[in-house]
C-alpha cells in the first residue's frame, strides 16, 4: 500500500532530507491548541512568552525555511519566487535608488548540456554566479530566473558604477575562459 504520512512517502521515495524533527515539534507547540492543565496554567495556546527559548528556535526554523524557499539549490542564488514576492517592495523603496538591473543569459548552455552533459552546464552556471559575486562587492540580489537566465539587481548603484561592474564581469569571464575546456559566454 501507500505510505500514510509525508515522512513515510519521503522514506519510500528514498529522500535523504526529511523535515527537521525539532521544527515539527516547534510547529506543534506554537501552532496547535494545547490541552489546558494545571502545569500550563490552564492555557489552550502556547505563546512566545510561555517558552522564549523555544520561540527563538521557532523563528530561526522559519527563517531557514524561507531561505530554502527563496534559494536556487544549484547556485545558492535567489530564485524566481524571490523575484516575484520580494522584488516589488525593493523597487518601490526610494532609499534603494538608483537601482541597477542587469539581465544575463549564458550563451549556448543548451548545446553544452546536449553535447557535454548537464554536469558541464551546471559548472558553467556556477561559474557565472561566482564571477558576478566576485565582480560586485556591494549588496546585490543575484536571481536565477530559470535555466541560463539571471537577473542581478544592485541597490544604490549609479550608471558609472554599473559600467565598472560590467567591465569586471567581462574581465573575470575572460580569465575563466583561458583555462576552461568549455568557455563561458554570456550576453548582457
Amino acid at each position: 500500500g501507500l505510505p500514510g504520512t509525508l515522512a513515510g512517502a519521503g522514506a519510500a521515495l528514498g529522500l535523504d532530507k526529511q523535515k527537521m524533527t525539532e521544527g515539527k515539534e516547534l510547529i506543534q507547540y506554537f501552532c496547535k491548541p494545547c490541552r489546558p492543565t494545571k502545569a500550563n496554567g490552564g492555557r489552550t495556546r502556547n505563546l512566545p512568552s510561555d517558552a522564549p527559548e523555544k520561540w527563538e528556535l521557532f523563528k530561526k526554523y522559519n527563517e531557514m525555511a524561507l531561505d530554502k524557499l527563496y534559494t536556487d539549490p544549484l547556485t545558492g542564488a535567489y530564485n524566481r519566487l524571490f523575484f516575484k514576492n520580494r522584488l516589488p517592495a525593493l523597487c518601490r523603496d526610494t532609499v534603494q535608488r538608483p537601482l541597477a538591473v542587469l539581465y544575463m543569459d549564458i550563451s549556448g548552455l543548451k548545446m553544452v548540456n546536449d553535447l557535454a552533459g548537464h554536469a558541464y552546464g551546471d559548472a558553467l552556471i556556477k561559474a557565472a554566479i561566482n564571477i558576478v559575486n566576485c565582480s560586485v562587492e556591494k549588496e546585490k540580489y543575484v536571481i536565477r530566473m530559470g535555466g541560463d537566465e539571471f537577473l542581478i539587481i544592485i541597490p544604490r548603484c549609479p550608471d558609472w558604477q554599473m559600467r565598472e561592474y560590467l567591465r569586471c564581469i567581462a574581465h573575470l569571464a575572460d580569465v575563466y575562459n583561458t583555462d576552461a575546456i568549455i568557455p563561458l559566454l554570456f550576453g548582457v
